[in-house]
């Protein structure tokens, strides 16, 4: 078994062992997308999880994220603003400011984050998934209290 971490050692980009499922066998991924105690992980077999908890039982970091080279020439798809539908295109180049993407195959170019781009890429990846993968989801409802 990997060797527990704590959610606060994590970062976007980072590789890690992940429990899927919680069925007790451990998967590596890359951890694409973090909100609060939770993340997004794509695993190197081609599955997603999304929501998963970052706990000491349940994910362990194996490498830090050291630079963003693993996002270039990668596919997105951008979350729209509102009623808006989403952007799909790719990313042309990181830097250290950011991600330059094109949408749409305009021709058009615009800089967004490291941790937007990562996100978008998981997006992508979560809605065209290799055949046989899946792409799991964890709830972010808490378990009731029993009384």
């Amino acid at each position: 078994l990997p060797v527990p971490s704590d959610f606060t050692t994590f970062g976007i980009g980072d590789i890690v062992d992940s429990n899927l499922q919680d069925k007790g066998l451990f998967y590596r991924g890359r951890i694409y997308s973090i909100r609060g105690e939770w993340a997004f992980i794509e695993y190197f077999d081609g599955d997603c999880e999304s929501a998963v908890p970052l706990n000491k039982n349940k994910t362990s970091l194996v490498q830090k994220n050291k630079n963003w080279n693993w996002i270039q020439n990668r596919p997105i798809l951008l979350e729209s603003d509102g009623d808006g539908a989403d952007e799909a295109g790719y990313i042309c180049e990181v830097n250290a400011n950011g991600c330059k993407i094109e949408v749409n195959q305009s021709g058009e170019t615009r800089v967004i984050s490291h941790e937007d781009a990562a996100e978008a890429v998981f997006r992508h990846n979560c809605n065209n998934l290799p055949t046989g993968c899946e792409n799991y989801s964890w709830g972010f409802l808490r378990p009731q209290s029993e009384t």
